[in-house]
Parts: C-alpha cells; sequence; structure tokens
C-alpha cells in the first residue's frame, strides 16, 4: 500500500492554482449546482458494484467552504471531503476554458 505525503499533496495543489491564476482565470461560475457521488461507506468496497448514488450539492459545498474557519478543529479535516467535489469542479472547468484559449 502506498502512503500520501500531505506536504507533497500540498505543493501539487498549489502549483495547480498558481497555474490557474497565471493563465487569467481567477473565478470559476458554478454552471451545475449538483452532482452524482457514491455512497462513502462504499466507495473503497471493489467486492461490490456501488449502488445507491447519493446527490452532491456544489453551492452548499461552497457555503461550507466560505465558512471553514468556523468549523471545530476536529471536524477541520473532515471539511476536504466537501472541498473536494469544488476542486474537481474548478478543475474540469479551468481545463475546458484554458483548452478553449489552446493553452
Amino acid at each position: 500500500m502506498s502512503a500520501v505525503n500531505i506536504a507533497d499533496l500540498k505543493k501539487s495543489v498549489d502549483q495547480i492554482f498558481e497555474h490557474i491564476l497565471i493563465s487569467g482565470i481567477s473565478k470559476v461560475e458554478l454552471k451545475e449546482q449538483y452532482y452524482w457521488m457514491v455512497d462513502p461507506k462504499k466507495k473503497y468496497d471493489m467486492s461490490v458494484e456501488p449502488t445507491g448514488l447519493v446527490v452532491g450539492d456544489l453551492a452548499c459545498d461552497l457555503g461550507v467552504v466560505k465558512d471553514i474557519g468556523s468549523c471545530a478543529s476536529e471536524a477541520l479535516a473532515y471539511q476536504l471531503t466537501l472541498i473536494a467535489p469544488l476542486l474537481v469542479y474548478v478543475s474540469e472547468e479551468a481545463a475546458r476554458e484554458l483548452s478553449s484559449q489552446g493553452g
């Protein structure tokens, strides 16, 4: 099994954000609100195909991000689960925008 080095992960994410910002994208509009996600209890069980998808809400996730400073410290790390869908959305939209600009 591999291990995730948090400092390396942070460095990579920082580099990606820096690239997006330097490319002139400072904001991504939410053109979609809802997304599908696998039940967290079934997400890593490869012995069965997941059923019972649940609906996530980007607008709700964004609200949590804006209020992240008020989270109790023990719950702060878990907030990454709400930021992750926003990161995926921003990544997809930024990539689409940059590819349309030829970069």
